[in-house]
């Protein structure tokens, strides 16, 4: 797996290149201060996923997500930041970010977060936390009428975070059952790809907490 870091010091870049390729599944190809220069690196090693600073220089991570998201959809963009407030987790989730980690994190959570991304969740530090930015007991979806109650219940899930196994067993079916509907979703909503989808279900989570 190939990823990208971006950070503006130095040392973060240093560590967290160490820390990357104590995993024998992980290279990191390229380091960059600026999002500038990240943008010409995604562009020219097409990365499986890319780790950057929320207020990196030149272009700042939200921006970034947002060219990601128009240039290159399919790279998942990961942010950090020290302590970060619910509105900016808002703010990077609705710009398509793929998750959300807080610098002072347990440094195992990065390889997780990566793993989970390249399953199509969307990952977000403990710290960071779902409560935070959906209100419990919310209508989390102004789902599409075309969508069943059994599909708004399973799109309010993947709002939540939560995998297939765990919507499954909130939901008392098998987890090909849950598959089963999240392809059907894709289908009726016109989107293509889980990760759009996760993506899809947390914007509409986040309309329904404004």
């Amino acid at each position: 797996m190939r990823i990208i870091l971006a950070d503006s010091q130095r040392l973060i870049l240093a560590a967290m290149k160490l820390l990357f390729e104590t995993h024998a599944q992980v290279r990191v190809v390229a380091t960059v201060r600026n999002g500038a220069q990240l943008l010409e690196q995604i562009a020219q090693h097409k990365p499986d996923a890319v780790f950057a600073d929320l207020d990196l220089p030149c272009i700042n991570g939200l921006e970034l997500a947002a060219r990601l998201r128009e240039q290159q959809p399919r790279i998942p963009l990961l942010l950090w930041a020290r302590h970060p407030r619910a509105d900016q987790v808002r703010a990077a989730l609705r710009a398509g970010v793929a998750g959300f980690i807080d610098q002072d994190a347990d440094p195992a959570e990065l390889p997780r977060a990566l793993e989970r991304v390249q399953r199509g969740q969307v990952y977000l530090s403990p710290s960071v936390s779902y409560a935070a930015i959906t209100p419990a007991g919310s209508e989390s979806a102004k789902a599409p009428r075309p969508l069943s109650a059994r599909q708004r219940e399973v799109l309010r899930g993947l709002g939540q975070g939560l995998s297939t196994q765990a919507i499954a067993e909130q939901l008392g079916v098998s987890a090909k059952t849950i598959e089963t509907h999240r392809m059907r979703m894709m289908r009726t909503l016109g989107i293509r790809g889980s990760h759009a989808l996760v993506h899809y279900a947390i914007r509409q989570a986040l309309a329904s907490a404004d």
